[in-house]
């Protein structure tokens, strides 16, 4: 298998999106996937839905991933905006990350979770951060443990057996294709 089919699965791309490039960064630690989308097809206005012809891109921007093995994951892409009529230009929802965020959603789920039973520096540690977003640690405390949280098979940290941790359901209305790959008890 290829690293773009791989890293195309393991990261649940789907159509428009595909992997375009996978750099491997032996000296920082870091594996940089670079993320492209497919010409030709309508862009949903992130305020109201509605399908509009592409308009432009954002620069490139990066987001953080959960580790690929001992290295630091980051997602490159360029994200589509589409000009819808009533709403203007707007950028349009990316599938694996919420608006604005640095990080995955994967990754914040991960985050969030921890931080409910340990302090920010030991998961910044833990996660190889520098520091994690104030806004992930207020969210991780305040939100309450039945919202719409999907679970994800780990390894519990000193333990050989898998437990489970909660990360962010797609929208309710969101395809089933909506970056979340199948899910399955890991097997140690």
């Amino acid at each position: 298998m290829q690293d773009l089919e791989l890293y195309r699965r393991i990261l649940g791309i789907e159509v428009p999106w595909h992997v375009d490039a996978v750099e491997l960064k032996l000296d920082a630690g870091e594996v940089h996937v670079h993320l492209a989308h497919r010409d030709g097809r309508d862009w949903p206005c992130a305020e109201c839905g509605t399908g509009y012809k592409l308009y432009d891109h954002q620069p490139e921007r990066r987001w953080r991933h959960l580790d690929t093995c001992q290295y630091r994951t980051i997602l490159h892409a360029e994200p589509p905006r589409s000009a819808c009529p009533e709403h203007g230009v707007r950028v349009v929802q990316l599938p694996w990350a919420e608006p604005s965020s640095r990080f995955t959603a994967l990754l914040e789920g991960l985050a969030m979770e921890w931080l409910k039973a340990a302090s920010q520096k030991a998961v910044d540690g833990l996660l190889h951060l520098t520091r994690i977003s104030h806004h992930l640690a207020t969210e991780a405390r305040d939100r309450p443990a039945s919202t719409s949280l999907r679970l994800l098979a780990v390894l519990n940290a000193g333990s050989s057996t898998p437990a489970l941790v909660k990360r962010r359901a797609p929208p309710a209305d969101a395809p089933l294709t909506h970056f979340a790959p199948p899910l399955h008890r890991a097997r140690w």
